[in-house]
């Protein structure tokens, strides 16, 4: 009997690093889930201090770009910053941030793809994240576009357990909505769509204490050139 042997030689991989990026926010004023930040449409500045550490937790000399998200909210900045020597510490520019509202740093490669640099994908939010109060009805809709709203095609909750948020109209497929602890034109309503009719505890008047949802801004059809009606809903 012939026994044949293979030889084979175990070549090591080259990690790539960083492993982790660590991020401090450099502020004291953070909110917290009994005294949120208020929410705001305007732009807000975060200064923070980033580093990247290797599979040990040393500090990595990286060089290059990582890329920022915002979760919930709206970024107001390019989506990329540039690390030198392991460290970014600069001003992150945001809006529309609500409950607990983190940023995020990922190596994800560098802007400019033709540096051939291989990403790690290593990931750092700040801890411990913001926290600003859930935005109402009307600061919701309160935008210059009016075929759009402050947190279009975000999981939104809306703001209703201290607010006097109540039933307005109720439809085969969803209800209105109406905030009346605000004044008569400020855009405060909503409506919510249920995909069928609205359980039978939806009716003209019941006050709401929570509505979480995906938005979603529905635009009907046109029946004449006129502009088309505005219509901002939730899914529930």
């Amino acid at each position: 009997m012939l026994l044949l042997l293979a030889c084979t030689q175990n070549t090591p991989v080259e990690r790539v690093e960083p492993t982790f990026i660590y991020v401090t926010v450099l502020e004291d004023e953070l909110g917290t889930v009994d005294a949120p930040l208020p929410f705001s449409s305007e732009t807000t500045q975060l200064s923070v201090r980033v580093e990247t550490l290797d599979v040990n937790g040393d500090p990595w000399p990286h060089n290059g770009d990582l890329v920022v998200k915002l979760r919930p909210g709206r970024l107001d900045q390019a989506q990329w910053v540039t690390v030198t020597d392991g460290v970014y510490e600069g001003d992150i520019a945001f809006a529309n941030g609500f409950a607990s509202t983190r940023v995020w740093f990922s190596d994800e490669g560098d802007k400019d793809a033709g540096t051939g640099r291989e990403p790690s994908f290593a990931t750092g939010v700040t801890d411990p994240p913001l926290w600003y109060a859930l935005p109402t009805l009307a600061e919701i809709n309160e935008i210059d576009d009016p075929e759009s709203n402050q947190l279009e095609n975000e999981f939104t909750e809306v703001r209703a357990i201290d607010r006097d948020v109540r039933v307005t109209a109720v439809g085969t497929n969803g209800f209105w909505i109406t905030d009346m602890a605000d004044e008569v034109g400020s855009y405060n309503n909503l409506f919510v769509y249920t995909f069928s009719r609205p359980r039978d505890e939806v009716v003209l008047g019941a006050r709401l204490s929570l509505l979480p949802g995906a938005n979603q801004e529905y635009l009907a059809p046109r029946s004449s050139p006129s502009r088309p009606t505005r219509s901002p809903r939730t899914r529930s």
